[in-house]
């Protein structure tokens, strides 16, 4: 038989280059027939693009040709059908290599200096219009790492929290702080606290050591000399800096007072001073906020024993050349926010390292706080130049050319320019935060993918016989920008479903995501081809390290059908007979993959032992994925082994509960309707809506005023049943139920002013009969004001005058005007009861303060304390306490007359507790509604690219497996269903499929017909690719591992173990499957059926004059 060379018919700028002239070939001849037949019979003819190839080097025995056959039938027949649809497989393929060549290829081919020129101009715009805004000033990238926003805006309790939270942002609205700032000193109220932590696990922190070890560490921070001077809470008159509020002040006689015992100096009485203060009825509940939850403290035994303990240390307001705490506030935060972090901070870290003494040390406060992760942001962000590192490295080894790889990586980086700017610009988001970050991790990886791809294809094209480079670029385009479409489809699609999202933080992220991943597709599909031709025709033979791609071009080794001799399919081209051209494929993974790995897939043995592996994989993750709960806690940015993560981790969990200010407290308030959010952009994290009234609102009258004494009179007297459903806390030291009702507090005050005699004259205040008990109305209030005559003129109040109940409020918070510091009702109070002027709103000056009456009272609240902790409640247990909340002011609110049925129940503090469960259950219920879009998106996906409906449900079948395995995985090391988790579980699907859809693409376009023959040209064609995009995300997700703040560190766990799982079933469990019983010939194939019921086969014959004898039909 004759050796075939054939020269290189790919080379040149698109013109076509015809076959070697070769003897035609005619089905229909006899002699023909029986050559072909003949052949087909000696050397199992070959049927799939493999076929037309050349041997590799080195590799005969790993490509086991042998396997494109189909033996179940006789030999005859089989041979004569396999003839057949060899035809038309043939000729398909052909027409795939021969079909008219893209425009846009043939372009880039004729000119692909300029059109590079034109596509690296569309980048450097992405830079230059993305600096020039920088420049200007203009705020293009909204960043905000201090917090994440997750409302849910149209949620009741978000907006009635919202509503009393910003309650005094109205002018109308009397602030009286300000009526009380001018008696406010220099720094004699409180600012901002830092808070030391000083634990010894499973020992004792009171031991006569370690307080001498917390005090010397107090003093560390004390003894600071600005803090001395400029930033200490000075409680009062005598100008000195306040002692810190710790467990020591039970021993330097701060309380020797109360009794002897507690001036112990010198720490030697220990047990007996504790012992004492957990039974004084003014010190009992101030020790438990200085003792663990598994503290023992008892005088009798003479035990005093906690594992932790805590300090607090106060700055103080107004600081010199401030009028007062709220003169240019944000000003005066700024200055203790900066001594905090600059002085504090830094005496805080050396003792952190060191520790205390015998004990660990943390400290915390907000300032603290928001410095530190701010500043770790930015650290772990430098990771991202690590991952892109990791991945530029790779790319070139991958393709040998730093050309190509350059340019892929600038194609990159300029993607997600160019989806800030729609982000930004298009769709006017305004926000910028932490989970924005993650997606240049992401990008990176989906990006390098979809470049070996493209740079795979184009190499593995190089094999086969072209008229024209512009037709091997346009198949090369057509087949991989479909691979990539696929992919890419699904993950964005993933991205936007977290789109859907109505929490800010997620859904921004979401649409920056989705849309970062298509861009990255449409520059790829656009530019890389652009780079691949000008390195084909400028580097691609040259020898150089630094541009040249190894093993890219190839002599084609057999035009299998050209133009002119369409039927040119003789013995002596036989694929046998084909002489080895010298650029043969030589890379190992290739080798790896076609030979031995494709031998061990389909081993008799082997495979069982493959499926009963992920069998037991399976069953394994299945069992911890049922173990998954969700996260109580609110989010953590940072790890407990940091200062920070271990100060607020303490602070959470590790003290007593009784007294402790992380209790949920619900208000249940009046005058308020929901906060108006209709004028906020939205994507505005810091709109704070507009305040509603509720006009209706009012207290003066009798039965108003009773009503809500008798709501005060049953909150105070819950039965059994009601306290336990509602968790209502009781005192620690009178055991009442933590109700505070203004009412009450009032009605008391009143009572005894009603007593009170003239201090000159011993006679009564008020004329005989006089009462001030409720209701408060016009005969007594009045009453009141003629006997104050100092405060109230009674001759500026004409008949329209209302505002009685008011009066006599003011009168109580006031103490009276007894004295111009505030009264413990005032600052129990003050803030939940708000008044507003009104047309006969008046003045009355009191020295230097003035103090207004006549006035409208806007809102009011009766606070009620919890025995949960808002830190650590879930929304399994937390929505039925809000529920039964919600029912019982529903309840109330039909027994309440008109002016106080707008009653609202919530709980606005620190975070809205009610509105997080919700979110948690948003959260929960998002991660699994987004497992199932994603599956079910995924597929009509899948099935459009293979085509088969056996391929698409073992890929499906693929998919669920490395869900449920990451699903497990997050049980397993210890992680609950939290946000991150939640955003984790909905992009699994979009970030899992890509390599199962890779494969099964694959699988479905092999021309062989039997289903080994096409494992093994999905694994030598598909296979190195899927593995180099697994390789590129493993290594970018290993640097975030790294990272401080715990989404990315999380997030970079989340990725290595979905890609794991990803590689590892559809290498494993998908290609093992499809080798045991993946469909053969046309079984589960659409466009096999299509034809049938079409009888497109028929015509296609007839069109190509391809026609098979009735002898052997």
């Amino acid at each position: 038989m004759t050796d075939i060379n054939v020269p290189d018919a790919n080379e040149g700028n698109g013109s076509e280059v015809k076959s070697p002239s070769m003897p035609a070939v005619d089905p229909t001849e006899p002699r023909h027939q029986s050559a072909l037949q003949s052949k087909s019979r000696q050397s199992q003819l070959i049927v799939s693009p493999k076929d037309t190839a050349m041997v590799d080097d080195g590799a005969d025995t790993d490509s086991d040709i042998s396997t494109c056959t189909t033996d179940d039938k006789p030999p005859n027949e089989a041979a004569d059908e396999k003839l057949q649809k060899g035809t038309e497989l043939l000729e398909e393929e052909r027409w795939e290599r021969e079909r008219k060549p893209l425009a846009l290829c043939k372009l880039i081919v004729d000119r692909p200096w300029l059109m590079f020129g034109l596509a690296l101009s569309w980048h450097i715009v992405m830079f230059a219009t993305t600096g020039t805004l920088i420049v200007t000033g203009f705020d293009i990238l909204p960043v905000y790492f201090e917090g994440l926003p997750l409302q849910i805006r149209d949620d009741k309790d978000f907006l009635c929290g919202l509503a009393w939270t910003y309650r005094n942002e109205n002018e109308e609205i009397i602030t009286r702080a300000a009526t009380e700032a001018a008696n406010q000193t220099e720094r004699s109220r409180k600012a901002e606290t830092v808070t030391l932590l000083f634990e010894r696990k499973g020992s004792n922190v009171f031991t006569k050591k370690n307080l001498q070890a917390i005090k010397e560490t107090e003093e560390k921070f004390l003894n600071n000399t600005e803090y001395q001077s400029t930033y200490c809470y000075i409680p009062n008159v005598s100008g000195n800096c306040s002692k810190s509020l710790s467990i020591l002040r039970f021993f330097d006689g701060t309380y020797a007072v109360l009794d002897p015992v507690f001036s112990d100096p010198e720490f030697d009485n220990i047990a007996a001073v504790l012992g004492k203060a957990s039974i004084h009825p003014a010190l009992k509940a101030l020790l438990t906020a200085f003792l663990g939850a598994n503290s023992v403290v008892n005088e009798t035994e003479g035990v005093a024993s906690s594992e932790i303990t805590r300090s607090f240390i106060y700055t103080g307001k107004p600081l010199a050349g401030y009028a007062n705490s709220t003169d240019r506030e944000t000003e005066q935060n700024d200055k203790i926010k900066a001594f905090v972090t600059d002085h504090f901070q830094t005496t805080g870290n050396n003792v952190f390292k060191s520790g205390a003494g015998d004990m660990d040390f943390a400290f915390y406060s907000t300032s603290i706080l928001s410095s530190y992760i701010q500043n770790q942001v930015v650290f772990d962000m430098l990771l991202s130049v690590a991952s892109l590192a990791f991945i530029f490295l790779f790319m070139l080894l991958q393709t040998g050319s730093l050309w190509i790889t350059t340019f892929s990586i600038l194609g990159i980086v300029s993607c997600f320019l160019c989806t800030n700017l729609i982000y930004r610009l298009v769709l006017d988001f305004r926000f910028f935060g932490v989970f924005h970050i993650l997606a240049i991790f992401i990008i990176l990886g989906i990006g390098a993918d979809d470049v070996f791809i493209f740079v795979d294809t184009w190499r593995d094209l190089s094999h086969k016989w072209y008229p024209s480079t512009a037709h091997r670029l346009s198949h090369c385009y057509r087949k991989a920008s479909v691979a990539m479409w696929f992919t890419s489809l699904t993950t964005s699609v993933a991205f936007f479903v977290s789109g859907a999202s109505p929490l800010l933080g997620v859904s921004s992220f979401g649409i920056f995501s989705g849309i970062l991943v298509l861009v990255n597709y449409i520059s790829v599909i656009i530019f890389l081809p652009i780079v691949v031709m000008t390195h084909h025709f400028k580097w691609e033979n040259k020898k150089c390290c630094c541009c040249g791609m190894k093993n890219l071009t190839t002599v084609a080794p057999v035009p299998d059908l050209s133009p002119t001799s369409r039927n040119s399919w003789t013995a002596t081209t036989s694929p046998v007979n084909i002489k080895k051209p010298d650029g043969r494929r030589k890379n190992a993974v290739v080798r790896f993959f076609r030979g031995p790995y494709y031998r061990f897939v389909t081993h008799k043995v082997a495979r069982w032992l493959i499926l009963i592996f992920f069998a037991g994989l399976l069953a394994v993750s299945i069992y911890y994925a049922t173990l998954l709960r969700p996260n109580e806690e609110q989010i953590k940015y940072l790890p407990d082994e940091s200062n920070v993560g271990k100060a607020i981790d303490r602070l959470s969990n590790a003290f007593d509960t009784t007294t402790s200010s992380r209790n949920i407290r619900v208000y249940l308030i009046w005058g308020l309707k929901q906060q108006d959010f209709s004028q906020c952009h939205h994507s505005s994290y810091e709109c704070q809506g507009t305040t509603v009234w509720d006009d209706d609102f009012s207290l003066n009258s009798t039965e108003a005023q009773q009503s809500l004494q008798e709501l005060c009179s049953k909150l105070k007297n819950l039965t059994a049943k009601e306290e336990g459903e509602l968790k209502v806390r009781r005192d620690i030291v009178t055991n009442r139920l933590e109700v505070k009702c203004f009412v009450d507090d009032m009605r008391s005050f009143m009572l005894n002013e009603e007593n009170k005699t003239n201090p000159l004259t011993n006679a009564a205040k008020y004329p005989n009969g006089t009462s001030l008990d409720l209701p408060w109305l016009q005969p007594n209030i009045r009453t009141l004001m003629e006997y104050n005559s100092a405060f109230y003129n009674i001759s500026q109040i004409d008949a329209s005058f209302s505002s009685h109940f008011e009066v006599g409020m003011s009168y109580w918070l006031y103490n009276g005007f007894q004295s111009p510091l505030p009264s413990d009702d005032f600052k129990q109070y003050a803030s939940w009861l708000g008044e507003a002027t009104t047309t006969n709103t008046l003045v009355t000056s009191l020295g230097s303060t003035d103090y207004t009456y006549g006035t409208r009272l806007r809102y009011a609240a009766i606070v009620v304390n919890l025995t949960t902790i808002r830190n650590t409640l879930g929304y399994p247990e937390g929505l039925p306490i809000r529920q039964a909340w919600e029912t019982f002011m529903a309840e109330q609110l039909k027994t309440l007359p008109a002016p106080l049925q707008g009653g609202l129940q919530c709980t606005p503090l620190s975070f809205n507790v009610w509105h997080w469960l919700k979110v948690q259950e948003t959260l929960a219920t998002s991660a699994i509604n987004g497992i199932i879009i994603g599956v079910s998106i995924s597929f009509p996906i899948l099935l459009l690219g293979t085509m088969n409906i056996v391929v698409t449900i073992f890929a499906l079948v693929s998919l669920c497996g490395i869900t449920v395995g990451v699903i497990g995985l997050i049980s397993a090391i210890g992680w609950k269903l939290g946000v991150l988790e939640s955003l984790n579980m909905v992009l699994v699907v979009g970030l899992a499929v890509d390599y199962v859809v890779h494969l099964a693409e694959g699988y479905s376009r092999s021309r062989c017909l039997d289903r080994r023959g096409r494992l093994h040209d999905m694994l030598e064609e598909v296979g190195v690719s899927v593995l180099s995009g697994a390789v590129t995300t493993l290594g970018a997700s290993l640097f975030m591992l790294l990272a401080q703040i715990l989404f990315f560190g999380q997030f970079g766990i989340f990725v290595f173990g979905t890609i794991g799982f990803s590689i590892i079933y559809a290498l494993g469990f998908f290609t093992t499957l499809l080798g045991l019983i993946g469909p053969e010939n046309d079984f589960g194939c659409f466009k096999a059926l299509y034809r049938k019921c079409s009888g497109c086969k028929n015509n296609t014959q007839t069109a190509t004059n391809t026609q098979i004898p009735d002898s052997k039909k």
